[in-house]
């Protein structure tokens, strides 16, 4: 453990004069409303909408497209990805046959070629088009008889009919104009889900179906249970019964689509309370959907970047607190909106660092904005990150005893296998012996006794007659067979994390 062990997270908001400069205290949730937070959809995920509409000839396919798009976003938010998934690469949930047909058809009725002068692929693309245009005929002749069997399906379960149609939008028909527009575009409103429930508390069940609004509660609500829950904590500090309280939360925020300070504040809060508990795996969640409620939009962070080039620091940042008081959905997701972007950052890195998710660390770092670079969190985690490239472990032990936040805790998972490194190179470079309390100092040890226990208990390394020094002379053998168990164990706790 650090020196100065990490601060421990405290739902009540603590007087500013009691809190230590190191603390981040959790902040008040806002229970301002933000209407245009439910909103928001992806950007990628509209241009994907419309690419599967263009490809839409007649009203049958506009229809049949339109239901796919449905159930694909549906499924999308009921398996919390919405966010996450790429819209850019997907592809598409509907390819009319009219569209496959139109220019192989023209195509082969203008030149008048043959079967043997067409290509191999024109033949398979015409060949497709027939069947589809076989099965379309097939459907239409058996379309009378299938919804007269739907009907009757309708019939024997009323309920269910009832609630899968009113999850999204609350219309009692099935039918594709429900989610469609005016101006024959798909309504986003009406595909978020608006909860109903008045009950403040709530456990977590996982989705498999889509959401009863009935089950769900608002934004309003949720801001309530919040308080609650902060005041239970405080009183009596049950993580398990709050982290299932604060993931039942998370998932009411998920499904109605809600985000902004108040989603923010909530993923923060649970982020730090699984990183006090241990919980490193609820943790990697709550930083996964940070990571995307923290992105600036396009247009704001292009306004930062004009704004940070042409004029100075001063009047950027009376800039960025001007916009930040605005109430703008672009001021939303503002930098200057979330004050604690880089602070999960560095948990971000962090964590990157004890998975050994190079792929991920490679992508943050080549996402990473200039200024969010200059940020004390992400310069230490940043450190961190370069000691362990270069197999420093005294770099590493030395940042170890001076890290901001909460990073303390992530910094515990490292800490054991650079120990192990460190003891490593020390008994192949100092004979014969070494004083404890050097080490101790050297390895990022809180006391002698720490120090003395692990070599003993988890190396079985011997020591001199008074305690005070180890022998390495006669703790080599045993130093150098002690990485296996521990490099099985570190693999087995990166594994969990990612999971």
């Amino acid at each position: 453990m650090p020196a100065q062990p990490p601060v421990r997270m405290h739902l009540a908001k603590p007087a500013p004069s009691s809190a230590p400069k190191h603390v981040v205290p959790s902040s008040s949730i806002s229970t301002a409303p933000n209407p245009a937070d439910s909103k928001a959809w992806p950007p990628k995920l509209r241009a994907y909408v419309e690419r599967a509409f263009d490809k839409c000839q007649t009203q049958a396919d506009r229809t049949t497209a339109e239901n796919a798009l449905k159930k694909k976003i549906t499924d999308a938010i009921t398996s919390n990805i919405l966010w996450t998934k790429d819209w850019a690469n997907e592809p598409p949930p509907f390819t009319p046959p009219s569209f496959l047909a139109g220019p192989s058809s023209s195509s082969s009725s203008s030149s008048g070629k043959s079967a043997a002068a067409l290509s191999k692929a024109e033949l398979k693309a015409q060949k497709k088009a027939e069947a589809m245009k076989r099965k379309m005929t097939l459907d239409d002749s058996d379309s009378t008889r299938e919804q007269e069997k739907r009907k009757q399906r309708m019939k024997r379960f009323p309920d269910a009919y009832a609630r899968a149609t009113s999850s999204f939008g609350g219309g009692a028909s099935a039918s594709s104009s429900s989610a469609m527009s005016s101006g024959g575009e798909l309504d986003w409103e009406s595909l978020t889900v608006k909860g109903t429930c008045q009950e403040l508390e709530k456990r977590y069940f996982r989705l498999t179906s889509a959401p009863d609004p009935a089950t769900v509660r608002p934004e309003p609500i949720l801001k309530k249970a919040i308080k609650a829950l902060k005041l239970k904590w405080k009183n009596h500090e049950d993580y398990a019964y709050t982290c299932d309280q604060l993931k039942a939360i998370r998932q009411d925020l998920t499904v109605q689509h809600i985000k902004g300070r108040f989603a923010v504040e909530v993923y923060e809060l649970h982020a730090r309370l699984a990183l006090e508990n241990d919980d490193i795996g609820e943790f990697n969640q709550c930083q996964t959907q940070l990571k995307e409620l923290h992105k600036p939009d396009e247009s704001s962070a292009t306004t930062s970047s004009s704004s940070s080039s042409s004029s100075s620091t001063s009047s950027s940042t009376s800039s960025s607190t001007s916009s930040s008081t605005d109430g703008s959905e672009d001021g939303d997701h503002s930098s200057g909106t979330y004050p604690h972007a880089a602070e999960f950052c560095g948990y971000r890195i962090l964590y990157y660092l004890y998975t050994n998710n190079q792929s991920d660390m490679a992508r943050e770092l080549k996402q990473m904005r200039p200024t969010m670079r200059r940020e004390p969190a992400v310069v230490h985690a940043l450190q961190v990150r370069e000691s362990l490239a270069f197999n420093n472990y005294h770099s590493f032990f030395v940042l170890y005893k001076t890290v901001p936040n909460m990073g303390g805790y992530l910094m515990d998972y490292i800490a054991p296998r650079i120990r192990l490194y460190g003891i490593k190179v020390i008994a192949r470079a100092i004979k014969p012996s070494v004083p404890v309390s050097w080490l101790a100092k050297e390895l990022g040890f809180d006391k002698d006794k720490t120090c003395r226990k692990w070599l003993v208990a988890e190396l079985g390394a011997s020591l001199g007659p008074d305690g005070a020094d180890l022998d390495l002379k006669a703790s080599g053998s045993a130093i150098a067979k002690a990485g296996t168990d521990q490099q099985q164990t570190d693999d087995q706790q990166q594994q969990d994390g990612r999971d």
